[in-house]
């Protein structure tokens, strides 16, 4: 009889690990790579890329966080931009993931995925937005061999509104699981670990999952200047320039339409509004100086 149940119990186990959830949000090597795109006259195709990668760790009020960087190529006007974005960390045991932003008073911890959920949950978080977006249907997905949780939402119009357990979602990291147009879209291209593809929803044969910078753009280690809050905003934002001398802000969707510019002075502090800046859930702010210096951010706008 013992002969019996040791194998069993052994095949049980094995069983067990083999659909154990991975989790990789604090590996110091993982990385995110997005890829935007749009049907419109000035950007019809391959528009933007964006890169999150985890660069070290820190402290927030007590509590240990990984630093969140993100890496950003505009092909339509061919500007660079590699800048803090904030701190992330995961409760394992909760299986949930939180995000502070960076460069903000406000030093809550959001959360950014909850990988404990139900048929019927809604989504909630820094992805969600005003529109519910359920759980429709569960499933598992082979991750570097690991089967992961797929958690799919109901949306008739757009494929790819799912998270999967220990990633992220099939839109990205920060970008919202959105309901957005059809002329504007992301993708979650890649994500790696230590250089090795884990996961993708693009052909990387086509879409690199890296970003290659000019040789002459060495900002990785620089901490951000260009001031934005809060970050993602709903009303209104408010930008401050770390120029001592004038500088020219360009406000641009994803698609690189440049959506206004302004004129600000040594040290300027202006308060946008949502309508100013349009019907757009994902926008960048350039910053260029009398100098020619420049500083560059991505901006979430939640309805």
């Amino acid at each position: 009889m013992v002969k019996v149940i040791l194998p069993s119990l052994l095949t049980f186990f094995i069983c067990i690990r083999s659909y154990a959830q991975q989790y990789y949000f604090m590996n110091d090597s993982a990385s995110w790579k997005v890829d935007y795109f749009s049907g419109d006259d000035i950007c019809l195709g391959h528009c933007a890329e964006w890169k999150y990668y985890i660069a070290g760790d820190t402290t927030i009020n007590s509590i240990l966080f990984k630093k969140l960087r993100s890496a950003g190529h505009n092909f339509i006007y061919e500007w660079y931009t590699d800048t803090y974005t904030g701190a992330i960390r995961q409760n394992q045991n909760k299986k949930k993931v939180y995000f502070v932003w960076g460069n903000q008073p406000d030093t809550t911890a959001n959360l950014l995925f909850d990988f404990n959920l139900s048929l019927g949950d809604t989504l909630k978080g820094i992805l969600a937005e005003e529109y519910p977006l359920v759980v429709d249907s569960v499933d598992s997905i082979l991750v570097n061999n690991q089967f992961q949780k797929r958690y799919w939402f109901t949306n008739d119009n757009f494929a790819h509104l799912y998270i999967i357990e220990g990633i992220g979602s099939g839109l990205g990291l920060l970008e919202p699981i959105s309901t957005y147009g059809f002329e504007t879209f992301w993708f979650l291209t890649c994500f790696q670990v230590d250089d090795q593809l884990l996961y993708s929803t693009l052909d990387t044969s086509i879409y690199n999952c890296d970003i290659s910078f000019p040789a002459y753009l060495d900002s990785k280690h620089s901490e951000p200047a260009l001031k934005i809050f809060p970050n993602p905003f709903s009303d209104f934002v408010s930008v401050t320039s770390p120029f001592q001398s004038s500088s020219i802000l360009s406000v641009m969707n994803s698609q690189g339409d440049i959506i206004l510019k302004r004129q600000l002075l040594p040290l300027e502090k202006i308060s946008l509004s949502a309508k100013e800046l349009g019907n757009n859930r994902v926008i960048f702010f350039r910053l260029i100086s009398d100098e020619g210096a420049t500083k560059s951010a991505l901006v979430l706008h939640v309805f």
